[in-house]
């Protein structure tokens, strides 16, 4: 059971970024123009393209260590 840890980890960061994604999403949403919202949109980005990518690496890592079997 211990080769699925490094998909465990790498599926918990992905939340956890994802849920600062959303977090900046509500900051640009509630902002009251779009000069007020700009500095929100890079960790935006950062924050979803780095959560997609570690979800990615958490399915082939759990695919990994289940072909090992």
């Amino acid at each position: 059971m211990t080769r699925f840890l490094p998909p465990a980890f790498f599926a918990f960061g992905a939340v956890a970024l994802g849920l600062c994604a959303g977090n900046q999403a509500r900051y640009i949403a509630e902002a009251d123009s779009a000069r007020a919202a700009a500095p929100a949109a890079a960790p935006l980005v950062f924050f979803a393209g780095t959560s997609a990518a570690l979800v990615a690496v958490a399915v082939a890592s759990a695919s990994d260590a289940i072909a090992r079997r």
